[in-house]
C-alpha cells in the first residue's frame, strides 16, 4: 500500500490529533475514510444516507404485534 506524506502546520496537526482521539480513530484513517469517499468507485457517503433514510422510512409502517410476556421473552 502506497504511503502519502502531507504537510500542516502545527496547529492543524494538533486540531486533527484531537479530532481523531474524540472519534476514537486515527489521523491516517480519518484521511483514507476522506479519501475514499472522493472515489467515485463506491457509494458516497450521501448514498450511504440517503439508502439509509430511505430504509428507515420503509420500516415506519411496522407496528410491535403488542406487548410481550416475560415469559416470552425469557423462553429458555
Amino acid at each position: 500500500m502506497p504511503n502519502i506524506t502531507i504537510t500542516v502546520a502545527d496547529d492543524l496537526y494538533r486540531r486533527a490529533r484531537i479530532a481523531a482521539a474524540e472519534r476514537e480513530t486515527t489521523v491516517t484513517a480519518m484521511l483514507r475514510d476522506y479519501l475514499e469517499d472522493l472515489s467515485p468507485t463506491g457509494p458516497s457517503r450521501e448514498q450511504q444516507t440517503s439508502e439509509l433514510l430511505r430504509a428507515l422510512d420503509a420500516g415506519k409502517n411496522h407496528r410491535p404485534v403488542g406487548p410481550l410476556r416475560r415469559e416470552d421473552l425469557h423462553d429458555r
